[in-house]
């Protein structure tokens, strides 16, 4: 519905108020820059008035148009502006200019800046503010009043009083406007609701065109009748300026003539006629008020006035030292006439000296009172105008209009000076007031406005009506092309049947549904398309009752399926509707919608949230276009791992899971991550509603929408409670020792190469103490790993007493530990601490019931300037372990110089020893076995190592090394090989009858492959088993006496032959030598060697013989290197001998020369 014609009016008013005030106070701007266009005062605003105007009217255009920031920064204009003037004013004092500091203008008047500010405040809580309404009310109540105050002042000359009242603070044009002002407030407030001003694009622009002219038709018309008046006034001042001037002249002339007359007569003329000529004189000529003659000492000969005062007045002059003074100078300037004004109290009574060319010295000396002059004798008619004659700003006389009414409020409109001849200018100005609106003069101007802008309101209403009418046809038009959009273009299916259930029309979605086209359908009953075969019978019994319902008038929805001849069945929102025409149904409009997707995705909601009251795994959802994400969904899960119901939840946020140990930065970064629309994983501390905590690791996720804007969070939580305590159990685990709780070798190196760093840049001393217990695995061996562990944890905690915070105890694996002791005061300290620990540790402990006694062997290494590798630090210390066992254990040594040494050399010796094995540097001696007659009884293999550049390295140094390093196991490989192969040979010469000993190793005797080894070694060289012999050391029969025993008897099984070498010099077990498998013993090279010197050695080596005979055992004697020991132990009973006596140990090519020797040697013999 379009607007009133009242709505229209009150709108129009307003346009014409609002543009007018703009136009206006912009207008009145450019007039008071540019004063080349002066204006009637009337119709003038001062240029703060024109600020206040133009305020004003911004102020309430955007109040109007409801634009806050244009509103609320006019408001904070008006009220600065105005309340900087009413305090100016209210401040100042009396000799105050009336200037403003803002503008250099006239400052606003008291009353139009109150009237602002109050303006200003009902402006400020905007349109529609009920106590604001009010307000304007009032402000428009007193606008209209005051500016009726201030055209009645200006219009009526009586109304002085009225005019008091508010101070001349209006011009006539600002009591109009404020009137205007007050109209338009009071048609702003009568809207409480909806745009105060509303009106069309082309209205405004044709109502702003026609004020604009019409202000401007105003303003020219106004303009010129004043510039009229300026060149009237001009005329008129000319006119008596020169008037003024001649009739000056002509009464200087007058008196010339009298001073002509009375020199003719060689003196003074008799007393009657000096009376009767002056009688005459004051007679014809009104302005002169008195005579004295002068002769040339300026002495009075005669004088006469017109009455007694103006001749006391002329005597007084004469007497004058001014007078006197002028006098001179006229006469010595030699000046035939001269004005002069000598009384400042009677401003218009002047002096003219009147003398003749002749007799310059006699003077005649008059009296004129120019007021009288002016407007007696001077006959111009002054028209409207008010003529002000003035010297010096003293007024001497004045004429007034031809109207003879008083002007209000007269300014001058032209002034001019007339120059006295060889005296002072007066200063002649015309005033005037405003034209009187009464006249047709005065009229003009406002009703050729006036009736510019009723023209403009009736443009505004017209246009406003055309572009209304426009508007409803193009609303009718689009209407009909919107109904046809919504018909055709409608995502659904829509169609009309007529009263009888005919199609009457179809849109293409329609034809898409039912697969039939348009033509097909149209004029066709539903029945013919909705039949059993394509729909359920209750479905079609349903369209039936709602088609019968809509034919009522009433609306009726309902779902249906229908299945296309070529398609799968489609789920269907049908809608029947009434068609009203007059009130009376004319047909039912048809909706039916595909819902099949919804239908199915339903189906999947159904599912999926059937699938997620199934998950293991709590699942909230958030609102994201909420503030504080507020949940709308959690389910069982979330309950049963939090304690909180659903609907304790529910609109909450999930905020209430936080708690005392929940990390600040973990809930910001789910903050962040809400804000920016991020997913997010992370692990949380968070609490259960019993406030127990658990740690719940977090999936979130943004759900968005088909704009890709965040609508919903999705978090996923897990209790990982468990799995995070197995973490931080492993996490420990990876730098703790598990059994003792100790630092483990990583954690160590962590802290020895910060306390080394430290220790540097601090100038500190720290030492690292690696402690190793002794004889450890026995009691592992004999008790079990149970009571050895137990062992560990003893000794760990003896070991951690005593200990500073800042020391690191680790323990390495096994029986190894290691203390770092930073910050010492002295390198001695780590020395007291080691002997402190190990009489700690040798003290009982009491484990299982078991009471050990263990003890360590400590290696200390203390930092040096040089030292910049931690790990050295380390090694070193475990070198000095190394040396502490070897010096009988159960005591610390500290690391020096020389165990670097050693062990460079051990470690060259390593990598030597290995490319010896690799390169083929090792090489075989064989030393043969002779029995008791002399014969070879067998061969003994000893491996030699020929060095490039060392020459022979004796087996002492590197088989240790190699039993260390785990070399022994190729090296083993290599010599049983090779042995295997070249006693092979010289069993196929015929040189070799009995076995071929090898030596074997620990390392190599107990590992599980070393029968398949020594199998594969035999099936290699195919070597017969009883030319082999294998010895070993009693230290080998002793470890892992059981697994031994099996082995030696597989041996034998196999047909070889042991032999236990060096034996005596362990620590045998007679008991199970009782039981060993064992072929043969050997008597070791220390018990030999002084046999005949020695009645220990002796009784040892008989006692061996004896038991040896007593087990069945052969006996081998070592190391005979004299023939007394060979004959003293063949004496006794040995059976065979093995030494330098008989032969050195020898390579194979030199062996195979002795043994060819030595048989030849035997048959010989």
């Amino acid at each position: 519905m379009g607007p009133s014609h009242r709505d229209l009016s009150i709108q129009a008013c307003l346009l014409i108020l609002l543009a007018g005030s703009l136009l206006m106070g912009l207008a009145g701007l450019l007039i008071e820059l540019f004063p080349r266009f002066p204006l009637p005062p009337q119709w003038r605003l001062s240029f703060d008035g024109s600020l206040t105007v133009l305020l004003i009217g911004g102020g309430l255009t955007a109040l109007v148009r409801d634009h806050r920031p244009g509103r609320l920064a006019c408001v904070a204009a008006m009220v600065l502006f105005g309340g900087y003037n009413l305090i100016h004013n209210l401040l100042a004092g009396p000799d105050d200019g009336g200037l403003s500091w803002l503008t250099g203008h006239p400052r606003l008047a008291t009353t139009p800046a109150l009237l602002l500010l109050l303006l200003a405040f009902s402006c400020l809580a905007g349109l529609h503010s009920r106590t604001c309404r009010r307000m304007r009310r009032l402000v428009a109540l007193l606008a209209i009043g005051l500016g009726l105050i201030g055209v009645i002042g200006h219009l009526s000359p009586e109304a002085g009083v009225v005019r008091t009242a508010v101070g001349d603070d209006f011009t006539l044009l600002g009591g109009l406007f404020a009137m205007a002002l007050g109209v338009g407030l009071l048609l702003i407030a009568r809207r409480s609701d909806g745009p105060v001003l509303d009106l069309h694009r082309p209205a405004v622009a044709v109502g702003v065109v026609g004020i604009s002219l019409s202000i401007g038709i105003w303003f020219l018309g106004s303009w010129t009748q004043h510039h009229a008046r300026v060149a009237e006034a001009d005329k008129l001042v000319g006119n008596l300026t020169a008037n003024m001037v001649q009739i000056a002249d002509s009464r200087s002339q007058l008196i010339r003539r009298m001073v002509t007359r009375w020199q003719a007569s060689d003196g003074l003329p008799a007393p009657a006629v000096r009376r009767e000529e002056a009688r005459s004189y004051f007679a014809d000529v009104p302005s002169l008020q008195a005579l004295a003659f002068l002769d040339g000492e300026a002495q009075t000969r005669w004088r006469r006035g017109r009455d007694p005062e103006s001749l006391l007045w002329l005597m007084d002059q004469l007497v004058s030292p001014q007078t006197l003074g002028w006098l001179r100078r006229t006469r010595a300037r030699a000046h035939d006439m001269a004005w002069y004004f000598p009384d400042p109290d009677r401003p218009q009574l002047a002096l003219v000296a009147v003398g003749t060319l002749d007799n310059p010295r006699q003077t005649m000396l008059g009296v004129i009172d120019l007021a009288v002059l002016i407007q007696r004798e001077s006959r111009l008619d002054t028209g409207s105008f008010r003529v002000d004659f003035s010297r010096d700003g003293r007024p001497l006389a004045s004429l007034a209009a031809d109207s003879g009414e008083e002007e209000v409020a007269s300014r001058p409109f032209a002034s001019d000076t007339a120059r006295l001849p060889n005296g002072p200018g007066v200063t002649v100005s015309a005033l005037s007031g405003p034209i009187s609106l009464a006249s047709l003069q005065g009229m003009l101007p406002i009703a050729v406005g006036l009736l510019g802008l009723l023209f403009s309101y009736q443009l505004i209403i017209g246009r406003s009506l055309v572009a209304f009418r426009g508007e409803q046809a193009r609303a009718l038009r689009l209407s009909e092309q919107r109904f046809r959009s919504l018909f055709t273009q409608n995502p659904d299916a829509v169609f009309a049947l007529d009263t009888e259930g005919t199609y009457r029309s179809i849109n293409p979605v329609t034809e898409a549904i039912t697969g039939a086209r348009e033509e097909e359908l149209l004029g066709r009953h539903f029945h013919a398309v909705i039949t059993e075969a394509v729909s359920p019978p209750g479905d079609v019994q349903e369209l039936e009752a709602a088609f019968r319902s809509a034919s009522a008038g009433r609306p009726h929805a309902f779902a249906m399926r229908y299945r296309r001849h070529d398609g799968p069945q489609q789920h269907l929102e049908v809608s029947f509707l009434p068609i009203m025409v007059n009130d009376r149904v004319d047909g039912v409009f048809g909706i039916a919608k595909d819902v099949s997707r919804r239908v199915e995705a339903e189906e999947r909601l159904r599912i999926l949230e059937r699938s997620l009251e199934a998950s293991s795994n709590a699942v909230v959802i958030s609102d994201a276009r909420q503030p504080g994400f507020p949940a709308i969904y959690v389910n069982p899960a979330f309950s049963r791992i939090t304690g909180y119901l659903a609907q304790e939840v529910l609109g909450r946020t999930p905020s209430f899971l936080s708690g005392p140990d929940t990390d600040h930065r973990d809930v910001e970064r789910i903050r962040q991550a809400l804000t920016r629309g991020e997913s997010l994983s992370i692990t949380l501390r968070s609490y259960r509603r019993d406030g127990t905590p658990f740690w719940n690791q977090l999936f979130l996720s943004p759900v968005r929408d088909a704009d890709q804007h965040v609508t919903h969070f999705v978090g996923i939580m897990n209790d990982i409670s468990e799995r995070k305590e197995q973490e931080n159990q492993l996490a420990y685990q990876a730098t703790h020792d598990v059994l003792t709780g100790l630092a483990n070798r990583a954690l160590f190196g962590d802290h020895l190469a910060h306390d080394v760093a430290l220790a540097r840049r601090n100038g500190q001393t720290l030492a690292v103490l690696f402690i190793d217990l002794d004889e450890f695995k026995p009691i592992n061996d004999t008790l079990g790993h149970k009571v050895g562990d137990k062992l560990l944890v003893s000794v760990a905690r003896r070991l951690a007493r005593g200990l500073r915070p800042t020391d690191t105890l680790a323990r390495f694996g096994g029986d190894e530990f290691v203390l770092l002791l930073p910050d010492l005061a002295h390198a001695d300290d780590a020395q007291e601490v080691a002997e402190r620990l190990l009489l700690e540790l040798t003290r009982p402990h009491k484990v299982a019931g078991h009471e050990l006694h263990i003890s360590a062997s400590i290696g200390i290494a203390v930092n040096d300037d040089d030292q910049e590798d931690p790990e050295k630090l380390l090694q070193h210390a475990d070198m000095a372990m190394y040396k502490a066992k070897q010096q009988g254990r159960n005591a610390f040594q500290v690391y020096t110089g020389d165990l670097d040494s050693k062990l460079s050399q051990r470690v060259t010796l390593r990598n030597e020893l290995q490319e010896a094995i690799d390169r083929d540097q090792l090489v075989l001696h064989y030393q043969p076995l002779l029995d008791a007659h002399g014969r070879v009884d067998g061969l003994e293999a000893l491996v030699r190592w020929r060095h490039p550049t060392k020459g022979f390295i004796s087996p002492a140094e590197f088989i240790p090394v190699s039993e260390e390093t785990g070399q022994i196991i190729p090296l083993s490989r290599w010599v049983m090989e090779r042995a295997c192969r070249d006693a092979l040979g010289l069993v196929h010469d015929g040189l070799l009858k009995g076995r071929m000993a090898i030596n074997l190793s620990p390392m190599q005797f107990h590992r599980p492959s070393f029968l398949a080894t020594l199998r594969g070694v035999l099936e290699e060289t195919r070597l017969p088993t009883r030319h082999l012999e294998l010895e070993l050391t009693e230290g080998i029969l002793m470890k892992d006496t059981d697994g031994a025993i099996d082995i030696l008897n597989a041996l034998a099984g196999m047909g070889i032959s042991t032999a236990i070498d060096d034996f005596g010099t362990g620590f045998s077990s007679l008991g199970y030598l009782r039981t060993l498998p064992i072929d043969k013993i050997k008597i070791d090279r220390s018990f030999v060697k002084d046999v005949t010197a020695s009645d220990k050695d002796a009784a040892i080596c008989q006692g061996v013989i004896t038991l040896a005979r007593e087990l069945d055992l052969a006996v081998v004697a070592e190391g005979i290197e004299t023939r007394e020991q060979f004959e003293y132990l063949r004496a006794h009973g040995c059976e065979v001998f093995q030494g330098f006596l008989f032969a050195r140990p020898m390579p194979l090519e030199a062996l195979t020369e002795w043994l060819r020797a030595h048989r030849q040697v035997q048959r010989r013999s």
